[in-house]
């Protein structure tokens, strides 16, 4: 953002967005510069976060605004003084001084913080890479990992391809055995699997997935504990069932991400294309909700409470495609997410600071500096690493 013009303008968008004072077509604006550089989503959490805001928000308050409303009664015609509502007024007056104030910060923040090369601790830490271990029917253990490109054949005479960082069940003759792989992905780790209907997933950070070789039954059941992304080959004959140890996931052919870690307080359906049926509860009370695409179901897995609603799904999906995104939440949920990625112990100072809230989207095979790098322009945390430790400390 060198042009001057356009940091006056965007200037002026978050002073009137700071006072409630912006129309449709300013908040598009807004929201096409947000979404334009990565940048661009940095400046604008440092301006809605952290001591920039804080010292700008007591600057604003130290103003005399009684004298400036004094000075613009002056100035008025008098005859039409009793006609002028107060309020928005004051409203214009505050956008003037916090014009001033925001754009000071986005002038010193575009020339420094934002273009500084990120800074290197002495002990790097990577992002996670493509690494599953593969248990076959019969228990034996497989190492796997991108490197490695090779052949397996079951005992049912199904090959299974391991090729740069996908694994691929073949079926030939079909049998009506009933044989079970599993595939499990450590902290640090993902995997990419086709399935023997051509059924795609992809497995996140310590997760896993037990599957039959092929799908000879009258259902196409497979389990998971953690988080997996599914496009599910369509087959009207025999519905796709994703088992959780909470709920199951019912479908036909569609695309969905499910996020089920048995240390998260809840359990995340989120429907990108298609239609799917998520029940969960008892025999004696068994629930059944239906989602939409862009639609998302949370179930809490204590009481079993549910919430639906509708959902920008890229926030929960762009993982597979190599991002790390998070919109507007707290510290703990990013850094739980982070932790599983970066395979790290994180501690925290106390728990408000793990109710900050940050926005993220970069790429995810950046190394957790970049991270750092973000989340500490705000001046609102700090992070200390010794090791593969992290202390997660709030700036006061």
């Amino acid at each position: 953002m060198n042009d001057e013009s356009t940091k006056y303008r965007i200037a002026q968008l978050l002073a009137k967005e700071q006072i409630n004072n912006l129309c449709d077509i300013e908040q598009a604006e807004l929201l096409n510069w947000k979404q334009e550089a990565l940048e661009n989503e940095n400046l604008y959490q440092i301006i809605h976060h952290g001591q920039r805001k804080l010292k700008r928000d007591n600057y604003v308050k130290s103003l005399n605004i009684d004298a400036a409303w004094k000075n613009v009664e002056s100035k008025t015609n008098p005859n039409a003084r009793k006609h002028i509502r107060l309020n928005p007024w004051i409203g214009r007056i505050a956008a003037i001084f916090l014009f001033g104030a925001i754009l000071t910060t986005v002038f010193v923040i575009t020339k420094n913080s934002v273009d500084t090369p990120i800074a290197q601790s002495s002990i790097n830490i990577e992002p996670g890479s493509s690494k599953a271990v593969l248990q076959l029917h019969n228990g034996q253990m497989v190492q796997l990992e991108d490197t490695l490109n090779e052949r397996i054949v079951e005992k049912d005479g199904t090959t299974i391809s391991n090729q740069s960082g996908t694994l691929t069940y073949l079926a030939s003759t079909p049998t009506q055995e009933a044989l079970h792989n599993t595939v499990s992905v450590p902290v640090g780790g993902e995997y990419q699997l086709t399935l023997a209907d051509g059924t795609k997933v992809w497995l996140n950070s310590d997760s896993k997935i037990t599957f039959p070789v092929q799908f000879n039954q009258d259902k196409r059941n497979v389990w998971i504990e953690g988080e997996a992304y599914f496009e599910v080959t369509h087959d009207a004959t025999k519905p796709f069932i994703v088992h959780t140890s909470i709920h199951d996931v019912r479908v036909l052919g569609t695309s969905f991400n499910i996020c089920a870690y048995p240390d998260e307080n809840n359990s995340v359906t989120t429907l990108v294309e298609g239609s799917v049926a998520v029940k969960y509860g008892d025999e004696t009370k068994e629930v059944s909700d239906i989602l939409e695409p862009n639609q998302q179901l949370v179930l809490n897995i204590k009481t079993m409470h549910t919430q639906k609603k509708a959902v920008n799904t890229y926030q929960y999906t762009a993982w597979k495609d190599g991002r790390l995104v998070f919109k507007n939440q707290d510290v703990n949920t990013i850094m739980r997410n982070v932790a599983r990625w970066y395979d790290i112990d994180v501690f925290y100072q106390n728990e408000e600071v793990q109710q900050l809230t940050f926005s993220i989207d970069m790429e995810r095979y950046d190394s957790f500096e970049k991270v750092k790098q973000i989340m500490e322009l705000t001046e609102d945390i700090e992070f200390i690493t010794d090791g593969r430790t992290v202390l997660v400390k709030k700036i006061y």
